[in-house]
């Protein structure tokens, strides 16, 4: 599943609608930033914050990240960053709610 993010100046736009996430999932959920020429020079990383957890994912080539799997139940906030020589750039951050999965088990 992919998450698409447009980046414009320092602010993160969601293009689809995007209400939350559901917990569990590893390596599933990716996003996938829509970068100007400006951002592709300062090698983009995107940060996901959620209390005291604070986790750094270098963009791939194809400008994207994998949903770290260390988030758990809550909000949680993505902001990117990069830099290059005395040029750094940080954008706004966006909100994402990761909702309680309802997987059961029957044995």
């Amino acid at each position: 599943m992919n998450i698409n993010i447009k980046v414009d100046g320092q602010n993160l736009y969601v293009t689809h609608n995007l209400h939350s996430v559901i917990d569990g999932s590893k390596e599933f959920i990716k996003f996938v930033f829509d970068l100007p020429d400006e951002w592709k020079e300062l090698n983009p990383t995107v940060q996901f914050i959620q209390g005291a957890t604070h986790t750094d994912v270098v963009l791939d080539s194809s400008y994207s990240a994998t949903l770290p799997s260390d988030l758990d139940v809550g909000d949680c906030y993505v902001i990117l960053y990069g830099s290059s020589g005395k040029v750094r750039a940080v954008t706004e951050h966006l909100t994402i709610k990761i909702k309680e999965n309802m997987l059961i088990e029957i044995t």
